[in-house]
């Protein structure tokens, strides 16, 4: 059931590829307050490695329950799943993490709109796809909306480190994005399956960390903190990379992507409401330019097909 399609430039063509879409905005627009959360209590190694295990876990037993027979999977299809975990659930999230520490989350957020570039980047060198004009214009204005958001947020100065930390972890994401989109089209593997191996290998290379870091595993203490680790084991690692690598094969990676620009402005927005940032102009004319940016991209070249809706 889950074949890929052949065309390079993929039209999100259902009403499926656009609730997937914001079902993934909807989830990392509030990730963040959990991750704050958990951020002040507990161990941060322990927890992504405890958050990968839940993950593991999770998907391990839907495979069980919900996917169809398997395929046999080649040695090549297994390393690039792994290769999925290595680079986008370990270096990719574990190099954020690590970011945070120096840049405030609209930085960071200015910084996630690289990704695009990076993938149609990547797709260009590497997979010789030719970079369309949509996909350049509507990164490149989501970029300028964004920097015009982080103006917006004087809390710190630009940290080199952080900037660094930052443009390298959203560089391993971009390189996990594109490896799964072809994972899915030569390998014709389900996402659960991809996820699986992916979070598997990811968990285990947190535990190395650990390890050689000299730390100890730290378990959640409180019955709230338990409950953070299974939000982010289940919905925000499990579920959320499921449906986004799912989006990933529906729209290609440089579509998919734009997940990754929006949803600090969900978050943002979320944080004014809460009370934790004022409303600025900034912030308003910043996230106005990102979505004209998502716009071209997606609005330039889209029409959708007069076909069935599909539930793969």
């Amino acid at each position: 059931s889950m074949n890929a399609l052949p065309d390079n430039n993929k039209k999100p063509r259902s009403l499926v590829a656009v609730l997937i879409f914001l079902g993934c905005l909807l989830i990392w627009s509030t990730n963040w307050i959990a991750i704050s959360l958990q951020v002040e209590h507990s161990d941060v190694g322990s927890s992504l490695m405890l958050r990968f295990l839940i993950a593991y876990g999770v998907l391990w037993l839907s495979q069980r329950l919900f996917a169809g027979p398997q395929q046999p999977v080649t040695r090549k299809a297994y390393l690039l799943m792994a290769g999925v975990g290595a680079v986008y659930f370990y270096a990719g999230i574990g190099l954020a993490y690590l970011a945070t520490a120096y840049l405030g989350s609209a930085q960071m957020a200015c910084l996630s709109a690289f990704v695009i570039f990076y993938i149609i980047g990547i797709k260009r060198l590497f997979l010789h796809v030719p970079v369309a004009l949509h996909n350049l214009l509507g990164a490149l204005v989501s970029i300028a909306g964004l920097g015009l958001f982080m103006l917006g947020d004087p809390g710190r100065p630009l940290s080199l480190a952080g900037v660094a930390l930052g443009l390298t972890s959203f560089l391993a994401v971009a390189i996990g994005s594109v490896l799964s989109e072809h994972i899915q089209k030569i390998c014709q593997l389900g996402t659960l399956h991809i996820n699986k191996v992916a979070a598997g290998w990811a968990c285990a290379l947190y535990a190395v960390s650990l390890l050689l870091g000299g730390h100890g595993l730290q378990l959640p203490g409180t019955l709230a903190d338990l409950g953070i680790l299974l939000y982010l084991g289940v919905v925000c690692s499990a579920l959320v990379f499921v449906l986004f690598i799912d989006l990933i094969k529906r729209m290609g990676a440089e579509n998919a992507g734009y997940v990754g620009v929006l949803y600090p402005i969900g978050a943002s927005y979320l944080s004014v409401w809460l009370g934790e940032t004022p409303l600025s102009l900034h912030l308003m004319l910043g996230s106005a330019l990102v979505m004209l940016g998502s716009l071209i991209n997606f609005k330039f070249r889209y029409h959708p097909a007069p076909k069935k809706v599909e539930f793969s």
